[in-house]
């Protein structure tokens, strides 16, 4: 009995070690973002598994920003810090959306690295790249923002904390 046990836990742990992100080939592109973004995995110091895992992103020029950020994000969880390998992941993502002229991956790289910064309290480094962001979110429909809620929420705790709380009361 404990061989079928076993066997039967080899068989489920294959078939999740290689599971792949789902990229949706139906839809339009933020909400293929959406649903990517909603699929963030961390494998802790899995680097294989999680290369693995994001390979389909790689395959895709317009989702290279999600993939780097999906590295980046994982390192820096696994570290519990953003070293300087996660911050040139991070500026990667941003790098790639900025060169795709997305609007919309461009917001959602610099929140997602925000979002670590602010975490991980490097107010100095966020600051800009936070005013460049709410300068670009103002700019925008609410319906070309990935992940609108998350981004608006953050970016009021985020005014909070600096005390700006007109701003605040605008996200």
């Amino acid at each position: 009995m404990k061989i079928f046990y076993y066997i039967v836990y080899c068989y489920f742990s294959f078939f999740f070690v290689n599971a792949q992100i789902n990229v949706p080939q139906n839809g339009k592109l933020i909400e293929k973002y959406n649903v990517l973004v909603e699929q963030e995995k961390f494998f802790q110091s899995d680097t294989t598994s999680l290369k693995a895992f994001i390979a389909p992103l790689s395959k895709h020029k317009s989702f290279l920003p999600i993939y780097y950020a999906f590295l980046a994000n994982s390192r820096t969880s696994f570290l519990d810090e953003i070293d300087s390998k996660s911050k040139s992941l991070y500026k990667k993502s941003i790098a790639f959306a900025t060169e795709l002229n997305d609007n919309s991956l461009i917001v959602w790289s610099k929140y997602n690295y925000i979002s670590h910064l602010y975490k991980y309290r490097k107010y100095q480094t966020m600051q800009p790249i936070l005013l460049d962001l709410i300068e670009n979110l103002k700019k925008m429909e609410v319906t070309e923002i990935i992940q609108p809620e998350d981004t608006f929420r953050t970016i009021g705790w985020i005014m909070q904390t600096f005390s700006d709380y007109n701003e605040s009361d605008y996200y």
